[in-house]
């Protein structure tokens, strides 16, 4: 008879709750706990993000565009509680921060490998940081592999061809105006036309994804303002740098039909 098993052994909580190590010497200064706990949570978020990252491609190329619909909109919502977290740290006064800021010695959200993945997946990284020093073998592994899979806009790109949208896919959208044209004209007719709603229900699922990837980046570069002012981060960049990456859509192209429709 297989033995039952215990809430704390199916969560493995009694490891869990071992993982947050204070980084400052001597006595842990007192706002550092949630400082690793947020930054812990995130990236078990980003876990999850990956996870259903894949299967709405999955679910795109099989022809469920409903249920890749559903998916994204879990997505945002992951995203949002991201968002709440680096709203609680909002909670930690300057001064408190400054006492144990010193101790990351250089540790910082940019060297996220699972951050770098999510944005390889929807298609808005930039190759600069994708090279970390701080990287593992298996962080640089995993970076790699994904590189060579489908983005999320990839997979809506071939399932707008299988509904019978000539699409273009977005390096022929960049480099060629008469397929950008092409590409925007798809978007409009799918939009218009209404002959696929589930198809129009996904690519407003991602809309709001992308807002809420904006959202989130703004308020850190907010937060980040806020705990150390003009100072250059722990990764070597300033809140200059996270306001810029704010402004970065995932899905470009789904922002620009707007202005035709």
């Amino acid at each position: 008879m297989t033995k039952a098993r215990t809430y704390g052994e199916a969560l493995c909580v009694g490891e869990l709750l071992q993982l947050q190590k204070p980084f400052s010497p001597g006595e842990p200064q007192h706002d550092e706990l949630q400082y690793v706990i947020i930054h812990q949570c995130s990236e078990l978020w980003f876990k999850l993000l990956l996870h259903e990252f894949d299967e709405i491609c999955r679910l795109l190329a099989a022809g469920e565009p409903g249920r890749a619909a559903h998916l994204l909109r879990r997505c945002t919502r992951v995203v949002g509680l991201i968002d709440q977290g680096f709203g609680l740290m909002e909670s930690m006064a300057a001064h408190d921060y400054a006492l144990f800021r010193p101790y990351l010695t250089g540790g910082s959200g940019f060297q996220s490998a699972q951050f770098r993945e999510v944005e390889i997946a929807l298609g808005c990284h930039r190759e600069s940081t994708l090279h970390q020093p701080a990287f593992t073998a298996e962080e640089n592994a995993r970076i790699a592999g994904r590189l060579r899979q489908p983005t999320l806009w990839d997979a809506f790109v071939a399932a707008m061809r299988q509904a019978g949208y000539a699409m273009p896919d977005r390096t022929a959208a960049k480099t060629d105006p008469t397929e950008e044209a092409r590409a925007a004209e798809c978007l409009r007719q799918m939009y218009v036309v209404g002959t696929h709603p589930e198809l129009r229900a996904v690519s407003e699922e991602m809309t709001a994804l992308d807002n809420a990837v904006s959202v989130w980046r703004f308020h850190h570069a907010v937060m980040a303002e806020r705990a150390i002012g003009r100072k250059v981060g722990t990764g070597g960049e300033g809140v200059e740098y996270l306001y810029r990456t704010a402004r970065i859509r995932c899905f470009p192209e789904l922002m620009a039909v707007r202005t035709i429709l």
